[in-house]
């Protein structure tokens, strides 16, 4: 299943899951619903006043034990920044761009960190390239 706030986002991506037109800050699915939550790209397209209440509804939608996967780019500032990604989706080879213009959109591996180990998940593992980095978190 894939959410977005934008129609458009959820044409342009692959077929496959099932799409809804949906706000992260109030997702309208019931409480410890899934296993897994992803979020490939997302955080650097949202407020950072949202943040918080982004990972509450994860957290809140989330079972016991489930886990969030994250993917980020470190980003030092934005006016504007691109980044290219040469994606392995089980041997399938995509190759796509993203890119935004935003004040204060200093991001890094660190600072999620800080930020989802407040909103009470553990780290279970991580990993950093080419300055974009995956985290995997359980809900505690």
């Amino acid at each position: 299943m894939s959410i977005d706030n934008r129609l458009e986002e959820l044409e342009e991506a692959p077929n496959g899951p099932i799409k809804i037109v949906m706000d992260a800050r109030h997702m309208l699915f019931t409480d410890n619903c899934f296993d897994n939550v992803t979020a490939f790209y997302s955080f650097m397209f949202m407020s950072k006043s949202d943040y918080p209440v982004v990972l509450s509804e994860v957290k809140r939608v989330l079972k016991n034990n489930g886990y969030l996967y994250l993917w980020e780019p470190e980003i030092k500032t934005a006016n504007p920044f691109i980044t290219d990604l040469e994606i392995d989706a089980n041997g399938i080879k995509l190759s796509t761009t993203y890119g935004i213009v935003k004040e204060d959109a200093f991001q890094n591996a660190d600072y999620f960190k800080k930020l989802i180990f407040k909103a009470g998940f553990r780290l279970v593992s991580e990993r950093s390239s080419n300055l974009h980095f995956y985290q995997c978190w359980e809900r505690i």
